[in-house]
């Protein structure tokens, strides 16, 4: 009998536990993708809940330091979650400063990454965020759990890239 009970939860367990990458494409509970003018990206879940991914500039010490003798720009990429009532339960956000000559390179010089939980029943692991060439990634995971069990999972894995006339996207 004890052994049963476990079975059953166990199976329960993992058939409640789901898995989402933010990645606009390839969330598998997405009832629609709205993307905005500026570039926001607003993915509508089947629960009501929805997940924003804006771009803004990012402006820091570095890039004023710098300004004076080389081109550069900062950008950040938030991705935030919002449940059906409105409410937002956390942010992620990548943060990066580039610097380019203009029609010739860029470098992602610096990049950065920060999450914001409003919800104590989510937790954040395995945040990172690196920079190659002239791009800034960020990762990390949002897991949502009741009573010990993880009933969501969000994997954030994001970019910002810098084109040669400072363009970032």
């Amino acid at each position: 009998m004890k052994k049963t009970i476990i079975l059953i939860l166990s199976i329960s367990l993992l058939l409640s536990s789901v898995i989402f990458p933010v990645h606009a494409a390839d969330v598998p509970d997405a009832e629609y993708i709205l993307e905005t003018s500026d570039g926001t990206k607003v993915i509508q879940l089947k629960d009501g809940g929805k997940i924003t991914i804006t771009t803004t500039d990012y402006v820091d010490d570095s890039i004023v330091t710098r300004a004076a003798t080389a081109n550069t720009t900062g950008k950040s990429r938030e991705v935030k979650y919002t449940n059906n009532s409105g409410d937002v339960e956390w942010v992620y956000t990548l943060s990066a400063v580039f610097s380019y000559t203009p029609g010739v390179s860029s470098t992602c010089t610096n990049a950065t990454y920060s999450e914001e939980i409003y919800d104590s029943s989510w937790h954040f692991s395995d945040g990172a965020a690196t920079r190659s060439g002239n791009t800034a990634y960020g990762v990390g995971t949002f897991k949502h759990k009741v009573l010990f069990i993880t009933t969501a999972t969000y994997n954030i894995d994001i970019s910002l890239t810098c084109d040669t006339y400072g363009n970032v996207n």
